[in-house]
Formats: C-alpha cells, sequence, structure tokens
C-alpha cells in the first residue's frame, strides 16, 4: 500500500505499461495513496513501470483474458479487505479498454466495494457509454456532431448498414471483449476501411461470423494531422465542468493508423466547447476524453469516440496545468473547493514524447536504423527543455533507465547513440518544472 493509512486509496489495474506508470505517478506526486493491481500473459513485454519508485506492494490477480471468474474473485477479496478497513469503497482505474470492460461486465457483484467514473454518479455502469453504437445515438439524440452511425448486431441488420451509409466507410467493433480479439485478428487496426457496398457486405458477414457486433460509419477524410485531435473534460459530481484540456499529434506511427509518438497541447475553443457538451449530455461524473475530426461535408469538428479511462500521457496534462487525477480523488472525497470556473490548459511550448515510439518511426521514415536514431537526437537536441518523456522523469528515474536497456536489446549495434539519446533526454528533462 501507498502511504497515508487513514484516506482510502485508488485502486489501479495495470494493462498499459505507459498508461499505468502515468497513473501512479499522478498519484504518488500528489500523495494519494492507491494499491497497484498486477497480472501478466504469456508473451508480454518487460513490465517498464515495475521500476517506478511508486510500485509498492502490489497485488496479483489472474489475467481476466484468461480467466475470468477467477481476476474477479480476486478483485472481489481486495475489496473486501479494503472496506473493511477504510469503512468506504474505493475508486477503481483501469488503464485499457479491455479492463475497463473487465469492470462492466461485473460491476453488479463489485459495486459494494468500488467505485468508478460514470453517469451520474461514482456508482454506475458505464455499459450504455462503452457501447459505440449506443455512445453514437446519445450524441445524435443531443444534436452533438458525430459521423452517421449504423448498428450490425445480427445478419438481418447488414442490408440496412449497406444501402444506408455513404462511401468510404469504415467500421469497427461496438465493443471490445476481454482479448480484444478483433484488433488481433485485423494487424492491430482499430477500424477497417471499406470504399463500396460489395466490399462492405462480405466484410460484415464474415465479421459477425467471428462472433463480433459492430458499428458502421461514415469514414471522415482529413488532409492533415490539424484535422484531428483529443479533448479531456473533468465534470465533478455536482455537475461542474472543473477543467478542459487536450492534445494533437504532431507525429505517428504507423502513420496512418498508430498511436501518437509526439504531440503538443490543443486548445482549440469550438472543440472544448463541442467535448463539454457531450460531457453534459451523458451526466458525466470524473474524467473524460474525445477523439475528434475535422468534418468538411458539415464545416465542423465531429466526435469520433469517447475514453471513459485514463489516456496514454494523462500525466502531461498536469505539466500543462491540469491534474485530472488528483481533481478526481478530491472529488471521490470531497475535498475540492468551492467551485469558481472551467481551469484550461496552458498552452506551452512543451511537447509529449514516447521515446521508443519516436526512434521506431523515426527509423521506419527513414529506413535505416542509425539514421532513425540520429534523427531522433537531433529532434531532441533541438528541442532543449521542451520535451515532456513518456518513462523518462527525473523524479522517477528508474524505469527511464529501463527503457534504455530495452533500446540496447532492441538494436545492440548501437548502443553508444542509444546512450547519445538517453544523455539527451536527461538534459532535456532538468529543464522542465513539474
Amino acid at each position: 500500500m501507498n502511504s497515508n493509512n487513514t484516506l482510502p486509496p485508488v485502486v489501479v489495474i495495470r494493462a498499459n505499461d505507459n498508461c499505468f506508470l502515468d497513473v501512479m505517478r499522478s498519484l504518488g506526486q500528489n500523495n494519494i495513496p492507491f494499491v497497484p493491481v498486477v497480472f501478466t500473459w504469456h508473451g508480454a513485454s518487460a513490465w517498464i513501470s515495475a521500476k517506478s519508485r511508486y510500485f509498492l506492494d502490489s497485488v496479483t490477480i489472474s489475467n481476466p483474458a484468461d480467466n475470468e471468474h477467477l481476476a474477479l474473485d480476486g478483485l472481489l477479496a481486495l475489496g473486501k479487505k479494503l472496506v473493511s478497513q477504510y469503512k468506504q469503497k474505493c475508486i477503481l482505474l483501469p488503464t485499457s479498454d479491455t479492463i475497463l470492460m473487465f469492470i462492466q461486465y461485473n460491476f453488479s457483484s463489485l459495486s459494494p466495494y468500488f467505485l468508478q467514473m460514470g453517469p451520474n454518479n461514482f456508482e454506475t455502469c458505464c455499459l450504455d457509454l462503452i457501447d459505440k453504437t449506443r455512445f453514437a445515438y446519445m450524441l445524435e439524440k443531443s444534436n452533438i456532431a458525430t459521423p452517421t452511425s449504423i448498428s450490425v448486431e445480427c445478419e438481418a441488420d447488414v442490408p440496412n448498414a449497406v444501402d444506408n451509409i455513404s462511401y468510404p466507410c469504415i467500421y469497427k467493433p461496438s465493443v471490445k471483449d476481454l482479448k480484444n480479439s478483433f484488433q488481433t485478428e485485423h494487424n492491430g487496426a482499430k477500424a477497417i476501411a471499406c470504399a463500396d457496398k460489395e466490399t462492405l457486405k462480405v466484410a460484415l458477414y464474415r465479421e459477425l461470423k467471428r462472433g463480433h457486433k459492430l458499428i458502421v460509419q461514415k469514414k471522415i477524410n482529413i488532409n492533415s494531422l490539424e484535422q484531428e485531435g483529443s479533448v479531456y473534460v473533468y465534470r465533478d459530481s455536482l455537475g461542474n465542468i472543473r477543467a478542459v484540456g487536450g492534445m494533437r499529434v504532431l507525429y505517428r506511427y504507423p502513420k496512418n493508423v498508430g498511436t501518437g509518438a509526439i504531440l503538443k497541447p490543443n486548445a482549440d475553443h469550438a472543440m472544448y466547447m463541442l467535448a463539454i457538451a457531450a460531457t453534459n449530455a451523458s451526466n458525466w461524473c470524473g474524467f473524460i476524453g474525445y477523439e475528434m475530426m475535422w468534418d468538411a461535408d458539415i464545416g465542423g469538428w465531429t466526435i469520433i469516440e469517447a475514453n471513459l479511462r485514463p489516456w496514454l500521457s494523462i500525466r502531461y496534462q498536469s505539466v500543462l496545468g491540469v491534474d485530472f487525477i488528483d481533481l478526481l480523488y478530491k472529488d471521490i472525497t470531497n475535498t475540492l473547493p468551492p467551485f469558481e470556473k472551467t481551469t484550461h490548459i496552458k498552452v506551452q511550448d512543451i511537447n509529449y514524447i514516447g521515446l521508443t515510439s519516436a526512434i521506431v518511426m523515426f527509423i521506419s521514415e527513414l529506413g535505416d536504423e542509425k539514421d532513425g536514431m540520429l534523427a531522433t537526437l537531433k529532434y531532441i537536441n533541438e528541442n532543449i527543455g521542451k520535451l515532456f518523456f513518456a518513462y523518462g522523469d527525473p523524479l522517477d528515474s528508474a524505469p527511464g533507465a529501463c527503457e534504455r536497456e530495452l533500446l540496447y536489446k532492441r538494436y545492440p549495434e548501437h548502443v553508444e547513440t542509444v546512450d547519445l539519446i538517453y544523455n539527451a533526454m536527461l538534459n532535456n528533462n532538468l529543464c522542465i518544472v513539474y
């Protein structure tokens, strides 16, 4: 247990290593007590987060994807112990979509012991909002811009989708399963594009036979990374919009479908207003994120989907002036100050960088390992004092050192260049005031 014996701890479940580390660091640096809950699986990558100074007294459960019932039993045992000790429920924070789904599927059993962010209060199941089809229909009903969406849950739904969606379109699962099987079956792709009716029809029948429930949506075509972005909102238990922040992608890998390797602050007013409207429409309590794109057909921003859990780089937002994790804990412990006005992030010349992702991206772009590494080094040296690293942190240095060791193993012929990059990261990080 991470210190403080009187306040109820946050229970944070490890699934995504980067996100888990971000949450632990936010909790630890705010002196918020928490319990790390962990599981692993065959072939899992090294857990860099386990090197953190904040990773203490973890509780191990079964992998929900391998044995959901055993995983639930482990979490229930922890919940009963914590309620007995603190005489109140503790909040659960998942760090992946699959763990978010695991919690929702079992929330009726978990709710006597745990809280979670959700609609109306901290004691509500979120399945209606996690389901992308229901979420899209909620936005449409509230006159909030979102792409045209059609549900496909059985073969009888296919003709309606094929005949009434515009092309090109995309389809994706309306909800993820605990194994994230859709992405596994499609080489990591979250959505599949279809250019015409016949292609879509064949694909939908195939996916239904695999057991997927789907949502078919209009494909939003964008011309640059400036036409997409993320917005994050904190709405407290009394309905006040406490904070708004956001990010835009500067570099992504893989280029068209991957996660952002380098990000910058986003403070677009129209995007903020759209996100606030969606948050109020769902009566959400806690923090929530939205992925948006610019839709030229309507001449405005449209919400693609929502993220109901901590996102990658959530701690980066605290560097920009909004600490979503701290807001949540103060909200559930009734220690928020009286509401006065909404806090916006401060747009500063500080970008977020996932070091390994950036190296892989530059290597892919340039077609040579040494050239890619030197390009990464050049980018860091040109932005001294302007970068926030995913793993490297002067207040918690061991994860950054672990990332370096993994880079040695990945690129054994370029150890000296890895050292140059790592030292440049250290020089850069010392310039950032947290």
